[in-house]
């Protein structure tokens, strides 16, 4: 699977794709800082799941959503972030899952085996 991960947080971004790397499922990983970088990429890369963070500038973690599954429907949209409030929210843009801070890979891997069971085939 391609991933990309976007949070505002350089370091978040950096320890999530180190332990992305470590799950042979997970193929490809390009990270951002910048939200609107992520949106290029995704309009000229395939791209299978994108890990978000939620609260950030300019375009929020929702947003991003949003303008992710445009570009790609199918899409798998995983929020990872500090904040429990927004969980409900992150659901009605059909999020795939909802990882709290800091996230282990215990926690990503529970997300991928929910992906295949209920969404996809890895």
């Amino acid at each position: 699977m391609k991933a990309i991960i976007v949070d505002d947080e350089q370091l978040v971004c950096e320890n999530l794709e180190i332990k992305l790397r470590q799950i042979p499922q997970i193929t490809q990983t390009a990270m951002f800082i910048n939200p609107y970088d992520a949106l290029s990429y995704a309009e000229q890369n395939p791209i299978d799941i994108a890990f978000l963070d939620i609260e950030m500038p300019e375009v929020g973690g929702m947003e991003m959503a949003r303008r992710l599954t445009s570009i790609t429907p199918s899409i798998n949209i995983i929020f990872v972030t500090g904040h429990s409030k927004y969980a409900i929210d992150a659901f009605k843009v059909e999020a795939s899952d909802y990882l709290l801070k800091p996230v282990t890979i215990e926690n990503i891997l529970g997300a991928l085996e929910r992906l295949q069971k209920y969404y996809i085939q890895l």
